[in-house]
């Protein structure tokens, strides 16, 4: 989400003849309120990787969603679409054969997993969050899973899932 800043530049010309010459400048701006998503790779958005799987145990991986908003800004949800390959009301990762692997997000840390974090489902971290800086970080842990015995041949398999931060 990108902000739109507008400048304006306005000044009184002096009478000529005298010298030295002044004259006043105003100079403006609107902050308009936003947000940028970090996480556990940089600025460029967050990132979930399980590693290497194997069929008989599960896999979970915790990752940050980090967000900074202009100051006062209130957060009111961050909300996940289900995924490039969502099939039987589950997430899938696919590989280049769409053969398809499930997996999870839930909205706290691993240790904590509760609640799936799906459509209007927010992490408690970001409900109605008032900014105090842009300097200062709101978000926290989430976590993907994937059961143990999931039956999926060997290969390389993601999904895209678009995180979205709603604001005012």
């Amino acid at each position: 989400m990108c902000a739109l800043l507008v400048t304006q530049v306005s000044s009184q010309s002096a009478n000529a003849g005298t010298n030295p010459q002044s004259a006043t400048v105003t100079i403006a701006t609107t902050v308009l309120d936003d947000c940028s998503v970090v996480g556990a790779v940089g600025p460029s958005g967050w990132r979930l990787n399980f590693g290497t799987y194997q069929l008989g145990a599960s896999a979970a991986a915790n990752f940050s969603t980090v967000l900074y908003c202009t100051k006062g800004t209130i957060v009111s949800s961050v909300t996940l679409n289900n995924g490039l390959h969502y099939l039987a009301a589950t997430r899938n990762m696919y590989d280049a054969a769409s053969h398809a692997l499930p997996y999870k997000i839930y909205t706290g840390d691993c240790a904590s997993r509760t609640t799936e974090w799906i459509g209007a489902n927010s992490p408690s971290a970001f409900a109605s969050t008032t900014s105090t800086s842009v300097r200062t970080a709101m978000g926290g842990s989430a976590c993907g899973t994937i059961d143990v015995g999931s039956n999926a041949p060997a290969g390389t398999y993601s999904d895209t899932v678009t995180l979205t931060v709603n604001f005012t």
